[in-house]
């Protein structure tokens, strides 16, 4: 009987061992932690992959080369867009889309890359408006393309102007051709026809 006691509390023993290392051992792991998918959303939107310097100057970069593109390109393409010049703009938007943000779709970088654009629209607007160089560089100069009843076709081509344009210019100046007094091509793309007098 003394034996089989000595079993008994040897196997509760045994338990009770057992179970204060299972207690132990939940205690000393703790239970993992489950992200949600709103949780890594919410750390991309606002965890940018770049130095914010790096933002800018990619701005900067792409504002200054487009400028330059669409300063050598010619008054028309400023001035009146054909559906082909809209397809283009359009292309050209998503082409540049990659080199302002590289890849980062995070708030920040995004409000960087529009504040650098916006930053160096206003500050070569303060600089055209106090040189006239500086606007002549940007926008260009106002360009004579007919006077006196006359088209000045090879000016047309150096503008790359069609003639239509000229004539559309007429018909809205209600001006027949022999009552043009002189055709400008002006700086932002239109056409101003100015009547001799009567």
């Amino acid at each position: 009987m003394r034996r089989r006691r000595s079993w008994s509390n040897g196997g509760s023993g045994l338990r009770r061992a057992n179970g204060r290392d299972a207690a132990a051992s939940d205690k000393a792991e703790p239970a993992p932690v489950v992200h949600s998918a709103g949780d890594f959303r919410e750390h991309e939107m606002f965890d940018m992959q770049a130095p914010w310097w790096e933002f800018a100057v990619r701005a900067a970069i792409v504002y200054l080369v487009l400028l330059v593109m669409v300063r050598i390109t010619g008054k028309r393409t400023v001035g009146q867009f054909t559906p082909f010049d809209l397809i283009v703009v359009m292309l050209l938007s998503e082409g540049v889309s990659g080199a302002l943000h590289g890849g980062d779709e995070s708030v920040p970088a995004g409000l960087i890359v529009a504040a650098t654009l916006v930053l160096l629209d206003v500050v070569i607007a303060l600089i055209t408006s106090r040189s006239q160089k500086a606007d002549a560089a940007v926008q260009g100069n106002p360009v004579l393309i007919g006077r006196d009843g006359v088209i000045y076709d090879d000016v047309l081509k150096r503008q790359r102007v069609p003639r239509s344009d000229v004539e559309k210019a007429l018909r809205g100046a209600d001006c027949d051709l022999e009552d043009m007094r002189m055709a400008i091509l002006e700086a932002d793309g239109n056409i101003n026809i100015m009547k001799k007098p009567s």
